[in-house]
């Protein structure tokens, strides 16, 4: 496990737990070894990959469990992938598992994909910029729940720092960011 402290696009000066699972290589470095099979690990969780979405699950379940406690009353929130069709692929049985391990409420069917950003996606041999969509909460759902926030890769951290935000502003508060891998960047600690 890979404790984060902070990140370049998200400080945490509320002491939010955050810990990542993997250090993960990103494809502009050449991989070999272990660092290759992380990488293999993190494409097939989004890639949907039942058995290591299963894998991640139960990690992520036991992660939490030993550094939470009290998960009963939490709600876990994913950050949606680029398209409500790969956020049902990636998540939809992962949230479930987790939220049935942990007995934490599940957020997926109350954030929804619509509407077009544009993104900046990493691939196996390069990096590209699309439009993707963006995100509707059901404020009233958010309001005065104890969240915790996965996403399958944190780097910089920007994608994390806007989900607090928005989750914030409809009145929740975030206890923990888990993911399964952190970019390597040199601001990640092992334990």
């Amino acid at each position: 496990m890979v404790r984060i402290n902070n990140t370049s696009a998200f400080v945490n000066n509320d002491n939010i737990f955050m810990a990542a699972r993997f250090t993960y290589i990103p494809t502009s470095v050449q991989a070999t070894g272990q660092a290759w099979g992380i990488r293999k690990k993190v494409w097939k969780f989004k890639d949907g990959d039942v058995n290591t979405s299963s894998e991640v699950a139960q990690w992520v379940s036991k992660t939490l469990d030993e550094n939470l406690p009290g998960l009963e009353g939490c709600t876990l929130v994913c950050i949606p992938a680029s398209t409500q069709e790969r956020t049902c692929m990636r998540y939809e049985q992962f949230a479930g598992e987790v939220c049935k391990a942990t007995k934490m409420a599940n957020a997926f069917k109350h954030i929804k994909v619509e509407g077009n950003r544009l993104a900046l996606h990493e691939h196996k041999v390069c990096k590209s910029i699309s439009k993707v969509s963006v995100l509707k909460f059901d404020a009233k759902f958010f309001n005065g729940r104890k969240v915790v926030i996965f996403d399958d890769v944190i780097t910089k951290g920007s994608s994390f720092a806007n989900m607090v935000e928005y989750l914030e502003s409809m009145g929740a508060v975030v206890v923990a960011g888990i993911f399964l891998a952190i970019t390597q960047t040199g601001e990640a600690k092992k334990d």
